[in-house]
């Protein structure tokens, strides 16, 4: 039988890189997950460079939270690389990840190539200047 979960909230985990790159694994043949939440979870940018490369492969997920984990700007780059090729994702909430972003990263010519319609900063180091 197949598994028809479409909603998945792992909150206040150690899971770790180890452990989003085993969901990142399972979200390459996942055709039922259209959210995706690991708040808290302790996640680097060696995690959220596994789910950016899922992100590529999976068709049906449109919100991801790794709000309160540790992805930095080389993790968000990443996942913003996925979700370019995706076309999928809707809604990535990023805050409070020690994400400080110089003024010449090519974070934002990436953003805005994806279908994101709701992205979330909040409580990172964004210079207001690049904004």
């Amino acid at each position: 039988s197949s598994c028809s979960l479409t909603r998945l909230f792992i909150r206040d985990t150690s899971m770790g890189d180890q452990g989003a790159s085993a969901i990142a694994d399972a979200l390459e043949t996942n055709t039922s997950l259209w959210s995706l939440s690991l708040t808290g979870s302790h996640i680097t940018a060696l995690g959220a460079s596994s789910l950016g490369r899922a992100l590529m492969e999976n068709e049906t997920l449109s919100r991801l939270s790794l709000a309160h984990n540790r992805i930095s700007v080389t993790g968000l780059v990443a996942l913003a690389k996925g979700i370019r090729e995706s076309r999928t994702i809707a809604s990535l909430n990023a805050m409070s990840n020690h994400i400080e972003i110089p003024k010449n990263s090519d974070l934002w010519g990436i953003l805005v190539q994806t279908s994101l319609v709701e992205l979330t900063l909040r409580d990172n180091s964004i210079d207001d200047d690049i904004i």
